[in-house]
């Protein structure tokens, strides 16, 4: 837990960042005075800005007798914090939190009227106290409500000490590093916090195995659709606010690295000319000592002002070789923490890059399977009447639907999907690449009150459309 993350969660910041905040439109700062934290006794406070949560850690480890195990390493290799985000669907928590009240959205809204309500602060204080409960309320380290994001949640930031007092992650979280400890151990947490959980209407999430097996009507999968593309706007929403956190960290950070490097190289620098300094000095004396005269007034005298600068050069020279040793350790350690940095991006990076196609690919296979069975459904009977044509008559089919899925049907439902499921660029880009003539007309999409049957069908005749090589009469 760096500093600039610290800030962050405390919304400590700095003129600079809070810009970017607004710039980003990240967060809603006429919002932010409805944050607020849990401390000790389940109290809620105000988020206390002072303490940065390293400085809490300190003074709780001291209190407690206990040592940071990574203290006087040179790398710290023991894991000591876990963040955890607690949260949910997106419009349950803004009901919990801001009731009917309208929230308007926008870089330039003005919330500044909204009040917090007491059902976010009830379902706070229930999180903490378990927490507290399965964790130990003295290993909770900052506990802090965020209403002024898109989807209002907690982070709980504790350490993981075990009951002899030692910190012992993997044996606390991981299952002493056994495989699929930790996945196992989160998908454990979720059954018993949504015990808790269903008293404010929010549901525990069903498991792929279950809802893979499960067959739906179009209506229930299409709320189910929603549900799950809810989840992963709020989980992308996390992994952007923290890789946000992370570039605002970076900057940061590169800043005190290039200041305490400045510093190292002035110090030595300094050194440098004092030693010289000192040398010169040392010299007049030896010869002052050579001459002979040492006995004579004026040399006694001579030796005396010599002897005096060269006591103020030492001390300036232990001076600053103390300040140089600080500095350098500084700067040790703040490449450490540039190190720990990368790492912990690179890792948000995969996550993102394994979240969103994984996510994709199910919604579209789920939306494809749903659209081949209506397409089953409503083309039945066309294809009963089929066989009691002749072959002039079947010429009527040429160019319908009918006859464009039995050419080239799996593109076109790949196309219709993409359609259904708003990815309009991704629908023209598979069509262009796959001989198709373009994207949708400039007006598509899902009209008011359109019901899904007739949505998906309209998706499934522009998707013909689209996937046909003539190009004649189609709009971008």
């Amino acid at each position: 837990m760096s500093e600039a993350e610290s800030a962050e969660h405390l919304r400590k910041r700095t003129t600079d960042s809070l810009k970017e905040a607004k710039r980003k439109g990240n967060y809603d700062v006429t919002r932010e005075p409805l944050n607020f934290e849990i401390g000790k006794g389940c109290v809620i406070k105000a988020i206390d800005k002072q303490h940065s949560i390293p400085t809490r850690m300190r003074a709780n480890l001291i209190s407690r007798g206990i040592k940071d195990p990574n203290e006087g390493l040179k790398e710290g290799k023991y894991r000591t914090v876990v963040n955890m985000i607690l949260g949910g669907s997106r419009e349950q928590m803004r009901r919990l939190a801001f009731g009917d009240q309208t929230i308007k959205e926008g870089l330039d809204a003005d919330n500044s009227q909204v009040t917090r309500k007491p059902d976010i602060e009830n379902w706070a204080k229930d999180m903490y106290q378990f927490m507290a409960k399965k964790y130990g309320e003295e290993n909770i380290v900052a506990f802090v409500v965020h209403l002024d994001e898109l989807n209002p949640h907690i982070h709980c930031t504790l350490m993981p000490i075990d009951e002899t007092g030692k910190f012992n992650y993997k044996g606390i979280f991981n299952g002493k590093g056994k495989k699929f400890g930790l996945s196992d151990y989160y998908f454990r947490l979720h059954d018993e916090l949504s015990i808790i959980n269903k008293k404010y209407s929010l549901d525990r999430g069903s498991h792929i195995a279950e809802t893979g097996a499960r067959h739906r009507s179009t209506e229930e999968y299409v709320r189910h659709l929603d549900e799950q593309r809810e989840q992963l706007e709020q989980k992308c929403s996390t992994l952007q606010n923290e890789i946000t956190i992370y570039r605002q960290t970076k900057r940061e950070l590169d800043e005190e690295i290039r200041k305490a490097d400045k510093r190292v190289k002035g110090l030595t620098t300094m050194i440098g000319n004092l030693e010289k300094d000192k040398s010169g000095i040392e010299k007049q004396i030896e010869e002052l000592k050579r001459s002979g005269e040492e006995s004579s007034r004026e040399t006694q005298s001579k030796l005396f002002i010599l002897q005096q600068q060269l006591q103020t050069i030492e001390n300036k020279i232990e001076d600053k070789q103390e300040k140089l040793d600080a500095a350098v350790v500084q700067l040790r350690q703040l490449g450490e923490q540039h190190r720990e940095l990368s790492d912990q991006y690179e890792h948000l990076q995969e996550e993102v890059n394994k979240v969103v196609p994984i996510a994709e690919e199910r919604a579209f296979q789920g939306v494809q399977a749903q659209l081949s069975q209506m397409m089953i459904d409503d083309t039945k009977i066309q294809f009963s009447r089929l066989s009691q044509l002749d072959a002039r008559a079947l010429d009527y089919f040429e160019g319908t639907l009918l006859m464009d899925m039995a050419e080239h049907g799996q593109a076109i439902m790949t196309v219709a999907a993409a359609l259904f499921l708003g990815y309009v660029d991704k629908a023209t880009e598979f069509a262009q690449t796959h001989g198709g003539g373009g994207g949708p007309s400039g007006d598509w999409g899902k009209k008011d009150g359109e019901d899904d049957r007739k949505w998906a069908r309209r998706c499934l005749a522009e998707a013909a459309r689209m996937m046909k090589s003539n190009g004649r009469n189609r709009r971008r």
